[in-house]
């Protein structure tokens, strides 16, 4: 039987919990009320430890720095 669960926040905690969830086999769905399209940007500080866990879920600073939206 497979772990349903539902995630509330497309922050970066509800995410994490997201791939963390999926790769344990649960099916996941995130829920978030904002649709991001007036977000201009926001800085976050991301510590040590956590890029440790950013970077076990395949995270690349390179990459995300040269993102762009379609």
């Amino acid at each position: 039987m497979t772990l349903k669960v539902g995630i509330i926040g497309a922050g970066i905690g509800g995410l994490s919990a997201a791939i963390a969830l999926r790769r344990t086999g649960a099916q996941v769905e995130v829920f978030e009320r904002s649709n991001f399209k007036d977000e201009i940007g926001a800085a976050i500080t991301i510590t040590p430890n956590r890029m440790r866990v950013l970077h076990h879920f395949g995270f690349d600073p390179k990459t995300a720095r040269n993102f762009t939206e379609e």
